[in-house]
């Protein structure tokens, strides 16, 4: 079973707490949910209670109300009709006379009538008819303040009840809640989860805990998802941690808390990370079964030296109209606001070539012989051929930035120069976007009108634990001083580079990066493995996969790649690929 908030996966739904509950009231009543409904149903009248005393007090003096105040204050005979034999007393026109009517008149000033004074029983010593109009205002909120010390009294006995039985609701639920989780040999929560059911948990006091991503977790979140019972001496007595203590720590409000600020909190070190400085015994997995070999070698030489590659990694697929599967495509266009320490970062140069290497890879074909389509030369005859085949599905590809400005900048640019396809940004770096004051609510609309048309666009920061074929990466930092901010931390950067499984392409500036005081004993011996290999680049080259003799063509412009690749492969006519025999008119076909 699942116990915390609602899940958004469909095969774990009926694992929810809440539906195993439902299930097992369906299936008997017990005296616990009759219990249970009869004090939901006191907890509405309670509420409905409180709300029409709160409507009264926002309303002015009413006489229903002043009646009660004037009879506490034995005065209840200055508004009093006497009907005399039984008749009734009327006013003009059948006007009816009671409290009500009198009680208005005296509010708004006027005398008491002359016929009607035999009718009313006043006493003199406190004739309410006798005074002023300041006097009679004056009395009104006098009267006022006692009501409302009255209905004070009366929404904080309320309220208490309220209280009472919401505490009964809460006992009751436990009470039903204990007896589904008896029956639980699995139980999965999140750590939130736990600390917010924990005395529901602290019933079933399992014997094992399991943490995942423990290395992304907080210590305090670990040990309140250890529990105990003390009626029957039931606790935890075996914890997992699993993780990687290597990639990201756990994430921080405030960073002078964390370990890289130096402060020395070191709020952010998880007890796994602890544990294992610690010299606790651990064990690490050490074959890898996600990356090709070239890539794995960047995180064998960067943090895992002993990884090893499960055989399968080397059947991976080449990446399709590239020459290479890992790249450093290097430039010097600054960042916007290199001059300024305090800016978000974001770099429209950098937005705007990884945009155009996710189209380009769109467009590269798997099976030319699998796709067709009718050539306009062809059509009289009702006949087809092979004009283009589908390339990579949009979630084969995803592009990863260090900064969530970056984010909002390649989703603008992507809405620019691609009609058809848009970016998919998580609930988490949305919440981010808001946070820098980002104005996300377009991004979310056209989201939902592409369907599946959407390149997933993440901070690195969201993306572990995921992987994807191919991803594209913006490092941003481009400047002049060696600034290279998050980049600098090796957790993030390991992350970084190990979420592609058959190609990864970066997009940075190589000298920012190399001149980096805190940061170039992180990025020095990488970029020297790619200089060594001949992985950097200063354009991004592709090849035609049906001429892959005609060579190597550098891209590095939008305007380079519409004229040189304008739908993934070349420009010449090439009769090969028509079965009808006509000329290919790839080069006037725009699938953007």
């Amino acid at each position: 079973m699942r116990i915390g908030g609602r899940t958004k996966s469909e095969a774990l739904k009926k694992y929810e707490l809440k539906a195993l509950s439902k299930k097992e009231r369906s299936l008997s009543v017990s005296d616990a949910d009759k219990r249970m409904r009869s004090v939901v149903a006191q907890m509405h009248q309670c509420k409905d209670e409180i709300t029409e005393l709160l409507q009264t007090l926002q309303l002015p003096l009413e006489w229903k109300h002043a009646r009660d105040v004037l009879e506490n204050s034995n005065l209840a005979v200055n508004f009093e009709i006497i009907h005399h034999d039984g008749f009734a007393v009327v006013g003009r026109n059948n006007t009816k006379i009671d409290e009500d009517y009198l009680f208005s008149s005296w509010k708004r000033g006027e005398e008491c009538p002359e016929w009607l004074q035999e009718s009313l029983e006043v006493e003199e010593t406190d004739n309410l008819w006798l005074l002023l109009p300041a006097q009679r205002l004056e009395r009104m909120n006098e009267w006022k303040q006692l009501q409302s010390e009255e209905m004070n009294e009366m929404i904080q006995t309320a309220r208490q009840r309220y209280k009472d039985l919401s505490a009964e609701k809460v006992d009751i639920g436990l009470e039903i809640d204990s007896y589904i989780l008896e029956k639980a040999r699995i139980i999965g929560a999140t750590t939130t989860g736990a600390a917010k059911y924990r005395d529901l948990l602290s019933l079933k006091s399992a014997s094992v805990v399991i943490v995942e991503e423990a290395g992304e977790v907080l210590e305090p979140h670990v040990l309140t998802s250890l529990t105990e019972n003390k009626e029957n001496s039931e606790e935890t007595k075996h914890l997992i941690l699993i993780g990687d203590h290597l990639q990201l720590r756990p994430k921080l409000e405030s960073y002078s808390l964390t370990k890289v600020s130096g402060n020395g909190f070191d709020f952010d070190i998880s007890l796994f990370e602890r544990l294992i400085h610690s010299g606790f015994d651990s064990a690490m997995l050490g074959v890898q079964h996600r990356m090709k070999p070239c890539i794995a070698d960047l995180i064998r030489r960067q943090t895992y030296p002993s990884l090893q590659d499960h055989p399968s990694v080397a059947s991976y697929p080449d990446v399709r109209g590239v020459p290479d599967n890992l790249l450093f495509i290097d430039h010097a266009n600054f960042e916007n606001g290199a001059d300024d320490l305090a800016t978000t970062k974001s770099n429209p140069f950098e937005a705007q070539l990884c945009v155009e290497i996710v189209r380009y890879l769109l467009l590269q074909g798997k099976d030319a012989s699998s796709v067709t389509s009718t050539c306009s030369l062809c059509v009289p005859h009702s006949q087809s051929c092979l004009l283009f085949s589908v390339g990579y599905a949009h979630s084969q590809v995803t592009i990863l930035t260090p900064y969530v400005g970056q984010i909002l900048t390649i989703v603008k640019e992507m809405r620019r120069s691609m009609n058809d396809v848009n970016t998919f940004v998580s609930e988490l770096d949305q919440a981010e976007l808001l946070r820098d004051d980002a104005d996300i609510e377009d991004i979310e609309l056209h989201a939902e009108k592409m369907g599946n048309k959407q390149i997933r666009c993440s901070s690195v920061d969201n993306y572990q634990g995921e992987e994807c074929d191919i991803i594209v990466i913006s490092l941003v930092r481009s400047n002049k001083y060696g600034g290279i901010g998050f980049l600098k931390e090796e957790q993030r950067v390991n992350v970084l580079l190990s979420r592609a499984k058959h190609g990864m392409f970066i997009v940075g500036n190589a000298a920012t990066l190399r001149s980096s005081s805190k940061g170039n004993h992180v990025w020095k011996p990488l970029l020297d493995m790619f200089q060594s290999q001949g992985r950097i680049v200063k354009s991004f080259p592709t090849v035609c996969q049906l001429h892959p003799m005609d060579g190597t063509t550098y891209c590095r412009t939008v305007q380079e790649f519409r004229t040189h690749r304008p739908n993934g492969g070349c420009n010449r006519p090439c009769s090969a690929r028509l079965e009808c025999g006509h000329a290919c008119p790839l080069v006037s076909l725009l699938m953007f």
